[in-house]
């Protein structure tokens, strides 16, 4: 069993290397491999992530017309596909057709370098509201 205080080390860099990895696969050694810690002690971490689970509450907000933009997850997507929104232009929050959530979202959390979708989109979160800086 690892100690705590390497536990939380190991996720603290997993985490720090793989943000932006969110489809993470799991069975490649990779991260290992660049000596961030033990094989071992990466199946523990495995174990430990599938178990324990990181949840949030999600806190929602009726929508005020006036607060931001809003517009559906296709339509948010061509925007940053298009270069329309990016991170120096605002920040968006994930929302309904009539909520909007606590969860911000943000351009570059989109495309990866190899241009694939990097983010997973929870089922509730059809729409966008965006917020021009």
């Amino acid at each position: 069993m690892i100690q705590h205080s390497r536990l939380f080390e190991i996720v603290r860099s997993f985490l720090t290397y793989s943000f932006k990895e969110i489809d993470f696969d799991y069975t490649k050694l990779t991260w290992v491999e660049q000596k961030h810690c033990t094989a071992e002690e990466f199946a523990e971490l495995v174990r430990w992530l599938k178990d324990e689970p990181l949840r949030k509450t999600v806190k929602f907000a009726d929508i005020d017309p006036e607060d931001g933009c809003l517009m559906t997850r296709d339509e948010f997507v061509l925007g940053v596909g298009s270069n329309a929104f990016t991170d120096d232009d605002g920040f968006g929050e994930l929302a309904t057709e009539n909520q909007v959530s606590d969860e911000e979202i943000h351009p570059s959390w989109l495309v990866r370098p190899e241009g694939e979708s990097g983010f997973n989109w929870p089922d509730w979160a059809t729409h966008v509201l965006w917020y021009n800086k």
